[in-house]
Order: structure tokens, then C-alpha cells, then sequence
């Protein structure tokens, strides 16, 4: 046994353990099991073990520890829960107390109890803050963090950490406080969520998560029609996307970030501005028809054509929005009918804004393209009633 080779060791034990049943001295009860945990019989190293595991002293400590091993690898987590736990709570052999802390914190975050892992992770980051396992702790506190989705919680104890953090945490805070912030904006709650943006920025572990961060700040602006600040914030984040080198996980912040800008610049008349965004936009390899924008990016890029009085190409991107039969083809249809009068082709005009009117009486464009009939009948000398 002194010399580790426990697999002699053992039929030497047996034949004491045989010979002296119920008057095995705890120590050697102990050896025993642990002789056998190191060979893989954990079926009698559980039995060995747990006689003395009850033991309130540094023996005891270390039989329910290694009693913790042998019912892990025997798939009996729950009980294992109970050994590690015993271990952990004894004062004398802090090595041992610590290691059983954290199998403790691990056992219960693959039986999903994630409030308790978070508390005991929490109490061995504050008794044990020069451990070597800091990595792995941080690890499994931020994962669990994640995964519990109280983020207002997660945020108070990482903030009271502060300067101790250290990246593995402060880069769980960037994404903690995103996280946070998107809840309160999905909820209507905007000034609430901008602080929260603010701290996920000042930690930009994350290229792409700082690029969202920016993003989402550009929507809340303008949602608030804050428009020289959502441009700010819109093309902070294409930066930051683009720096990050344009990774598969950054190009939808990219993409995002060209809508967002076009339609801020569109919203103050900067069409002009706009155009380039919009053009981008669609000419990115990562657009598709499929896309919830594509085509309302389509119309407004060809609303900035009709205001540059391109007629020719405004027409051009009303007409990909009819002919895919978008959601919003009744503007489509409406634009092209305006553009068509403008161009002097009164009769093809005439026949785009009836097929508005056929298709969709109820449209929220009908009354403007009945109107638009009425002047190009007036244009053609054509007042009757």
C-alpha cells in the first residue's frame, strides 16, 4: 500500500477484513477502500469508505471525499452531492475541503441545481480567492450565470467583485449586462436598458457582443427618434464588427448596422447618406430574399432613387418587391404607379394604381391611389364627374 501498488495490497486486506469483520480499525477501513477506489471497484469502495466517512475528523474528511469520487464514477450523483458536501464543510484539511468544494459546485451544476452551484461558487471564490481552481471556478460561475437567466442577481454579485473579476468574469459581465439590457428593451423599457449597455461596453471582451450592444443602442435611440445618436451608435457598431475581421457570428451586426444607419440618415432626409447604407446592405452576400429586411430595404432604396428623381432605377427596385409578392408590395405598387405619372407614362400609371385597388381595396394606400387617378384623369383632360 505505502508503495501504491494497491492491486497486491488489496488480497492481503481482504484476508484481514475476512479474519476481523465488524473490528477493522477506521484506519485501515480506510485504506481498504481507498485501495479499491484506485483499481476501479468503486461498488467496495463505496461499502469501505462510508463506514468511516461519518468520522468527524481529518480521516473522516478524507473517506467522504474519495467517497464522493467512487459514487461519481459509479453514477450515483446525488449521493456523491452528500460526500463532497460532508468534505467541504470540515476544517481540517483545507487541501482536501477545497477540492471537495469544488466537486461539490460541479456535481450540482450537471444535476442543473444552478442556484446552488452559484452560491457554492460564490462562497469558494470568497474563502479561497489564491486557489489554483480560479479559472475553473469562473468558468462555472459564468456558465451558470448564463444559464440561470437572473441576470439582475448576477449583475449586483459581479459588480460587487469589482477589480477582482478578472477577464474570464468581466467578460461573463459584458455579456450579462447585453443580456439584461435586451430583456428591458424586448419589454419596453429603454431608458432602463441604455445604462446597462453603457457597462456592457466597458468591458469589450467580445467583438461581436460589443457590435450588438451598439446596435441595440442605435434601436433604442431611435425608437426615442434620436437620430444624430443612433447614427452614432450604428456605425460604432459596423466598426466594431469590422475590426472584430467580419467573423460569421459579427456579419448579421454588420448587416444590422447598414439598416439601422440608412434608415436613421432616411429618417432626417439625408437620402443621399442613406443610399449607400441600403446598397450594402442588399449587396452583402450574407442577404437573402428570406431576410425580414431585404425587402423593405429594397423600397427604401428605391425611395431614395425617387428622391434623387432616378426615376429608371426607383422603378427598378419597386418592381423586385412586386414581382417577389413581398409583404409590402401595396407601396410597391403605389410608388411605381406615382413614378410611372412622373415619367410621363400615364396609361402604364393608370394600370399599376387599378391593380393596387383590385388586389387590395382595403389597402392603407387605396385612398392616396385614388387620388393619384383622379390627377392623372385631370392631367389628361378628363374632368368629368
Amino acid at each position: 500500500y505505502q508503495k501504491q501498488d494497491y492491486k497486491q495490497a488489496s488480497p492481503y486486506f481482504d484476508q484481514y477484513a475476512a479474519a476481523h469483520k465488524g473490528k477493522i480499525e477506521p484506519s485501515l477501513q480506510y485504506k481498504i477502500g481507498y485501495a479499491d477506489y484506485k483499481q476501479g471497484d468503486y461498488k467496495n469502495a463505496i461499502a469501505n469508505l462510508r463506514a468511516v466517512a461519518a468520522r468527524r475528523d481529518s480521516l473522516g474528511q478524507n473517506a467522504a471525499y474519495h467517497l464522493g469520487l467512487s459514487y461519481l464514477q459509479a453514477n450515483q450523483k446525488p449521493q456523491a452531492l452528500g460526500a463532497f458536501d460532508a468534505a467541504r464543510q470540515s476544517p481540517l484539511d483545507k487541501t482536501i475541503a477545497e477540492q471537495a468544494a469544488l466537486k461539490y459546485a460541479q456535481v450540482q451544476y450537471e444535476l442543473g441545481n444552478l442556484p446552488d452551484v452559484i452560491t457554492a461558487l460564490k462562497d469558494f471564490r470568497k474563502k479561497y480567492p489564491r486557489s489554483k481552481n480560479q479559472p475553473v471556478v469562473d468558468q462555472l460561475l459564468s456558465d451558470s450565470f448564463l444559464a440561470s437567466t437572473d441576470y439582475a442577481a448576477a449583475l449586483t454579485y459581479l459588480e460587487g467583485v469589482g477589480d477582482e473579476r478578472g477577464e474570464k468574469l468581466n467578460g461573463t459581465y459584458q455579456r450579462i449586462a447585453y443580456a439584461q439590457a435586451a430583456t428591458l428593451y424586448n419589454n419596453g423599457q429603454y431608458a432602463e436598458a441604455l445604462p446597462l449597455l453603457d457597462k456592457s461596453l466597458k468591458y469589450p471582451q467580445d467583438d461581436a457582443l460589443r457590435a450588438a450592444a451598439q446596435v441595440l443602442r442605435g434601436e433604442i435611440y431611435s425608437v426615442g427618434q434620436q437620430y444624430p445618436e443612433a447614427i452614432t451608435a450604428y456605425a460604432a457598431a459596423a466598426r466594431t464588427a469590422r475590426e472584430g475581421g467580419v467573423a460569421a457570428d459579427e456579419t448579421q451586426y454588420v448587416q444590422l448596422a447598414r439598416y439601422g444607419l440608412g434608415y436613421a440618415y432616411y429618417n432626417t432626409k439625408q437620402y443621399d447618406k442613406a443610399q449607400p447604407q441600403f446598397k450594402a446592405y442588399l449587396a452583402d452576400p450574407a442577404a437573402k430574399p428570406a431576410d425580414p429586411n431585404y425587402y423593405d430595404t429594397t423600397l427604401r432604396l428605391g425611395d431614395t432613387y425617387y428622391v434623387a428623381k432616378d426615376y429608371q432605377t426607383a422603378l427598378a427596385q419597386y418592381d423586385k418587391v412586386i414581382q417577389a409578392n413581398a409583404p409590402d408590395k401595396d407601396y410597391a405598387y403605389y410608388q411605381k404607379g406615382v413614378t410611372l405619372g412622373l415619367l410621363g407614362r400615364k396609361d402604364e400609371a393608370a394600370s399599376t394604381l387599378s391593380t393596387l385597388l383590385k388586389a387590395n381595396p382595403n389597402s392603407r394606400y387605396a385612398e392616396q391611389a385614388v387620388f393619384q387617378q383622379a390627377q392623372l384623369d385631370f392631367q389628361a383632360g378628363d374632368y368629368g364627374p
